[in-house]
């Protein structure tokens, strides 16, 4: 059986298309936004976190600005934000922001942050500050970081690469850990891609076979 949880249209251009609403699941819980815009946030969404045994919102939690990444877990909701170039369809200045149901107040992790994972607790994101900076548009030397809570501190899974052209991306975190991709795009025919995993007991990152 399919059930209608929100509605609606999207009123936003990016470049060609509009953003598509975010949305994540864990457990029972489902963490969706909808567009909140205002005058003060024009790019600004609502987050609901539903429980899906009761059909309750949770919590709610406002974005001041357009959600590039976006997670779920253990009811605490992850995000990346930030301003929207509308002629070429791209977020840039961005951060990482965290929401937890003991602080449902959203509050800064950091900043530079694009693409995220979070599970079992774990966190995970990319950090790309050229590329936010600049407003680039296009990867420029993302680097992959993580954090747990209690205290939600950033961590480096990875020393940066020698050549500055390494791109770190695609992060995928778990409780077991963090894996994400190197890829450095001089290299032809893809011979410059690996897959790398970070483990937390140890807080060091080895190639996958």
């Amino acid at each position: 059986k399919s059930v209608t949880i929100a509605s609606g249209s999207n009123a936003r251009l990016q470049g060609d298309g509009g953003p598509p609403p975010p949305l994540a699941l864990d457990g029972t819980q489902l963490a969706y936004a909808v567009q909140d815009s205002s005058a003060s946030r024009p790019w600004g969404w609502q987050i609901r976190v539903l429980d899906l045994a009761t059909g309750l919102v949770q919590r709610t939690v406002e974005t001041d600005e357009e959600i590039y990444g976006f997670g779920l877990s253990g009811g605490a909701v992850a995000y990346s934000e930030g301003l929207v170039d509308t002629d070429r369809g791209f977020v840039y200045k961005t951060r990482l922001m965290l929401s937890t149901p003991a602080k449902p107040d959203p509050h800064q992790l950091a900043l530079d942050a694009f693409e995220l994972s979070f599970r079992d607790g774990r966190l995970a994101w990319a950090q790309d500050p050229a590329s936010s900076q600049q407003q680039g548009g296009r990867p420029a030397a993302p680097r992959v970081w993580t954090a747990a809570g209690p205290d939600w501190r950033p961590v480096s899974v990875r020393e940066a690469p020698s050549s500055p052209s390494v791109l770190q991306e695609w992060p995928a975190a778990s409780q077991m850990g963090v894996s994400f991709t190197e890829m450095d795009p001089t290299v032809p025919t893809g011979g410059g891609l690996s897959l790398w995993f970070w483990d937390p007991t140890t807080s060091r990152a080895e190639t996958v076979p």
